[in-house]
């Protein structure tokens, strides 16, 4: 992990070196989960969210070091599994809320993260604990359906 200290510039933010998996190229800014299930990539393979890899949401990619370009399919690079990120691919479909503080999840077979409301559902611990341990919620207002925007991470 690469863990950038809090400076005058910009809080805390933390990076894990990741390979692109998904046999296309991955935009910076869009959600991954660690791809478990595939053997030549040294634990580091990621993936687009699947359903049965959602819960392995692993954050939004930073970038492909060197520079700030996408990844091309299996690649290195970044991801940022904490801390504030600068364009995150987001979608708050069906819906009038869109506002700093709205939560967003990964969902299968997406590469935005999606708003989840979850005022007055009735879910279990384990579902609450989920969103509200991995995902990332808004930082701007008045945002359209969809697009890229300033959001914090958390996908410990």
């Amino acid at each position: 992990m690469l863990i950038k200290q809090i400076t005058r510039d910009g809080g805390e933010q933390i990076y894990a070196i990741a390979q692109n998996a998904s046999g296309s190229t991955l935009s910076v800014g869009t959600a991954v989960s660690w791809d478990w299930r595939n053997a030549a990539s040294h634990g580091v393979a990621v993936n687009t969210p699947t359903a049965s890899t959602i819960t392995l949401f692993a954050g939004v990619v930073a970038h492909k070091a060197p520079s700030y370009a996408d990844w091309p399919a299996n690649s290195y690079g970044k991801v940022q599994i904490y801390g504030v990120h600068g364009s995150v691919a987001y979608s708050i479909a069906n819906t009038s809320v869109s506002c700093a503080g709205d939560w967003l999840v990964p969902v299968a077979d997406a590469a935005s993260l999606v708003f989840v409301d979850i005022s007055g559902k009735a879910l279990s611990r384990y579902s609450q604990n989920l969103l509200v341990s991995r995902g990332a919620f808004l930082m701007t207002n008045d945002l359209s359906a969809k697009g890229w925007a300033q959001a914090f991470v958390r996908a410990m």
